[in-house]
């Protein structure tokens, strides 16, 4: 769609799919990469919290998914920001786009190598997360007219961080009152907090009005209710 918007010489098109693809993909990346941040430990636990893994290189792991996750809607947004060049015949802009990301993660890791392997997380996600930035602003200058109506884009991005943000507080309290321990414990905080929180996520986002959310929730409703009819 962005590549048939540029041969059409619609930059408002282009513009527009662009930004709505970005708020789509917030949809799904920001509170998963929230979820993650306060789930790491149990998921490591989980995965790896047996055998001759340690409880060191146990917490040693989720600090290292934390550090990650952390990055997770940089990368993402950076991933989704290329093809956009890509889409307009520019491939020069993302070559030098990656060399000073590649620039950025290597100058990060050097002093952050000192804590280990989260330390190397936090530099690539740092190093994404500036890029992300710098390939939207950098793609926003090469376009005529685009990003001319954000505001619908930034209510419901903002409505996305303000729901993920509620979800956290919501899956710390449910952590702290959960069993902690090995991986059955693990497993118990998983089972329970993934689904309390990514349903408190959605009706959240439905109460601020994200539409995007509300668009998806009407959507399975109704092919639920289809099924239902059907059968």
């Amino acid at each position: 769609e962005l590549s048939e918007a540029y041969a059409a010489g619609d930059d408002a098109r282009f513009g527009r799919r662009f930004l709505h693809g970005g708020e789509l993909m917030g949809v799904f990346v920001i509170p998963a990469a929230v979820a993650l941040v306060v789930l790491a430990h149990p998921v490591a636990t989980f995965f790896l919290g047996h055998g001759s893994y340690s409880p060191a290189a146990t917490a040693e792991a989720g600090n290292t998914l934390a550090a990650f996750a952390w990055g997770l809607p940089g990368f993402s947004l950076y991933l989704y920001a290329l093809p956009g060049f890509y889409a307009r015949t520019d491939t020069r802009t993302p070559f030098f786009l990656n060399l000073g990301e590649n620039g950025l993660n290597v100058a990060l890791a050097i002093p952050l190598a000192s804590r280990g392997a989260p330390g190397l997380a936090l530099a690539y996600a740092i190093a994404y997360s500036v890029a992300g930035v710098a390939a939207v602003v950098a793609l926003h200058r090469r376009v005529d007219g685009f990003g001319e109506d954000t505001a619908p884009t930034t209510r419901g991005l903002t409505g996305v961080a303000l729901s993920s943000a509620l979800m956290a507080v919501l899956l710390l309290l449910l952590r702290s009152m959960l069993p902690t321990g090995g991986s059955g414990a693990a497993l118990v905080t998983l089972a329970v907090a993934v689904p309390v929180g990514g349903a408190a996520y959605v009706a959240i986002a439905w109460g601020l009005g994200v539409h995007l959310v509300r668009n998806g929730v009407q959507a399975v409703a109704g092919r639920i209710g289809l099924g239902s009819a059907r059968r």
